[in-house]
């Protein structure tokens, strides 16, 4: 339903109320003539009239304030309005319009909850693609270089660390990358390929490496 559709029936009901105001002793103002608005003056107007539209159905229905659930409404309607008739009838119109406002609320609510997952999801899909690009690309400098490390999996667990601390993750990136995936310095036969402080060197080397790489 348009604002417009909204502000319409509001307005028709204000109308009623207006109209018989003067039967309701001790309710609250109704301030706006109806008669003497414009189209112009309306739409102007229509805060005032809807305020004191809900002022006056929560008069009529003992409820305080002027923001009532239709649950509300229709217990105080079914209390205190059980006879079908013209107060019954007007009441009934202004709940059916606050349920259609309620439907539409959560409609859109559904609608904004669905639309944020769907973006969560391209947003997701985006990091894992970046991610893999990254690795690849350090992975693919490391085996260039002809470090003796698997880069993929030096990369990948070193992003899973920055995760969670990004900092400490560098750090320890340029510091001691041989703590994501430790360096091949023996072969699948038991082969030693390098000395311990050879290997100590190399990851010095590696880290230095990916620090100018990172920059």
């Amino acid at each position: 339903m348009s604002q417009q559709t909204t502000d319409q029936k509001i307005f028709q009901i204000y109308c009623q109320f207006y109209k018989y105001k003067d039967l309701l002793k001790g309710s609250p103002a109704l301030t706006v003539n109806p008669e003497a608005l414009d189209d112009k003056m309306r739409i102007s107007f229509m805060p005032t009239i809807a305020t004191e539209t809900a002022q006056m159905v929560g008069y009529l229905m003992g409820l305080r304030g002027t923001s009532f659930t239709v649950s509300q409404m229709l217990v105080s309607l079914n209390k205190y309005y059980q006879k079908d008739d013209f107060w019954r009838r007007l009441l009934l119109e202004y709940i059916d319009l606050c349920q259609e406002k309620e439907e539409e609320a959560l409609i859109e609510e559904n609608r904004r909850v669905r639309q944020e997952g769907e973006d969560l999801l391209k947003r997701i899909n985006l990091y894992r693609a970046s991610k893999k690009e990254i690795i690849n690309s350090f992975a693919a400098a490391l085996k260039a270089e002809k470090f003796p490390v698997d880069g993929q999996k030096l990369i990948r667990n070193y992003l899973n660390m920055a995760e969670k601390n990004a900092t400490e993750a560098w750090n320890v990136l340029i510091t001691n990358p041989a703590a994501f995936a430790p360096l091949e310095v023996i072969t699948p036969e038991g082969k030693r390929l390098m000395a311990p402080k050879e290997a100590i060197e190399l990851n010095k080397k590696m880290g230095a490496f990916l620090r100018k790489l990172k920059a």
